[in-house]
């Protein structure tokens, strides 16, 4: 382990990768390292793209800027890959730790290339569905990491996760997440050939009506002018807010009664329909953002809306 850590998390707004950091930080201050532990998020809903940092070092950390050329990265949801070169900086005998069902050379292809790192996966999804009853793939990559790294032990994660988080939420979530941690400890897979630039092209710069999201400058405001016209009012539609999905609503046509329960409660006007027939004809994926509203208020005895993992066929 170098005299100071810097890992970069990857994840959407709902995921924990902020408690995630939280976790690693208080196990490794009570290791006797020191630490620190930062978001990076604005007024994001879930699902949106974030970011969460630590330092972990032997010695005072005197620096407080976000890390820019980490020794790991964390991904939490693979999605990402598609709208975030999530390797940005990473050094390159460094480590990206990802959370996927898929192997490192299988996730090599989809990384931006130019990129020199080790690679790493594990089916933290997987894993914390069958110990926490759902998708919270946080602490198991935090397990998961224990065995990539020599800084920290899964013992010492789960000694520290058991004493500040009991009480705080019920016995079963606590040992859940204590046989998560474990499990994605003893799961990761690495593939040497793995190691290596990346396989795929940069991904495309965000222009007006294509991004995801906008970053501000460091100064923390911009200007409303005509260079900046993604400032009008009323510009949602121009935004490809879908691109922070992670469940994907998949529409019955044949079991829709078209009562339009959807519509009403929708967030982002992300529901479809013909003005002449006035009938639902599906989704607007380019701004649907997955919340899941509308599976859950369509009728009981209807079920038109199902809720699927965003890389599901």
């Amino acid at each position: 382990m170098p005299e100071m850590m810097e890992i970069r998390w990857h994840a959407r707004g709902g995921q924990g990768a902020v408690t995630a950091s939280k976790v690693l930080a208080d196990a490794s201050l009570e290791a006797g390292k020191h630490v620190q532990s930062f978001p990076e998020y604005g007024s994001e809903r879930m699902g949106a793209p974030i970011k969460a940092f630590n330092r972990i070092s032997e010695e005072p950390i005197t620096i407080y800027s976000t890390v820019t050329n980490p020794d790991i990265v964390i991904v939490l949801d693979e999605t990402l890959l598609e709208v975030v070169d999530v390797a940005e900086g990473l050094k390159d005998d460094g480590i990206l730790l990802l959370n996927t069902e898929h192997t490192p050379s299988e996730i090599r292809d989809k990384i931006v290339e130019g990129h020199k790192y080790r690679i790493f996966t594990v089916d933290a999804t997987g894993i914390s569905r069958k110990h926490l009853g759902r998708r919270m793939p946080n602490t198991p990559t935090i397990g998961a990491l224990t065995s990539i790294v020599d800084m920290i032990s899964a013992g010492d994660i789960c000694d520290s996760f058991k004493t500040n988080y009991t009480g705080v939420f019920t016995k079963e979530v606590v040992e859940g997440n204590l046989k998560a941690i474990e499990e994605a400890s003893k799961a990761v897979t690495k593939t040497e050939n793995a190691k290596g630039s990346g396989g795929c092209g940069p991904l495309p710069k965000g222009k007006y009506g294509g991004e995801s999201y906008k970053e501000l400058p460091w100064a923390g405001y911009i200007v409303a002018t005509e260079k900046h016209a993604y400032l009008r009012a009323g510009n949602a539609e121009d935004y490809n807010a879908g691109s922070w999905r992670a469940n994907r609503p998949v529409w019955d046509e044949e079991k829709c009664t078209h009562c339009f329960r959807c519509f009403i409660f929708c967030p982002d006007a992300a529901i479809m329909f013909d003005l002449e027939t006035e009938k639902m004809t599906g989704h607007d994926y380019m701004h649907c953002k997955g919340c899941g509203i509308c599976a859950e208020v369509c009728p009981p005895k209807v079920r038109a809306i199902t809720m699927v993992k965003e890389t599901s066929k």
